[in-house]
């Protein structure tokens, strides 16, 4: 596999997953299309999921794909981040929430620092001990 391979958990490492199988389990995590480059991180993060959630079943994707989800439900459906970390995330993504400055793409923006903001606290989730 390329990459970081001491970023990857040991189970991890120890797959073979083929590329289409790297796809759909970043897929599975983003719900979007991904580039290459992030796939190790990903399936890192859905790793991390599996083992918090303690699902083990013996088929790795599944169960990542059950731990993904999993923590979508329980994480993300109801996540409402405040107005200021909508903000801050906006402005660190380079987009401001002003106005004058996103006129009628503000809720693009809104959606778009949302997002991100669920992506961070489910890493952050993930790769909690």
């Amino acid at each position: 596999m390329p990459g970081p391979h001491w970023l990857v958990p040991a189970l991890v490492a120890a797959t073979v997953l083929s590329a289409e199988e790297r796809s759909v389990a970043v897929g599975l995590l983003l719900d979007a299309p991904c580039p290459p480059a992030v796939l190790e991180r990903s399936i890192e993060i859905a790793e991390g999921l599996r083992r918090a959630y303690g699902i083990d079943t013996g088929r790795a994707l599944a169960d990542r794909e059950a731990a993904a989800r999993q923590a979508q439900r329980e994480w993300l459906d109801d996540f409402e981040p405040s107005d200021e970390e909508i903000a801050v995330t906006a402005a660190e993504l380079g987009y401001s929430l002003d106005p004058v400055h996103c006129a009628d793409a503000c809720d693009n923006v809104r959606a778009l620092a949302t997002l991100e903001l669920k992506k961070r606290a489910l890493v952050r989730f993930a790769l909690s001990p």
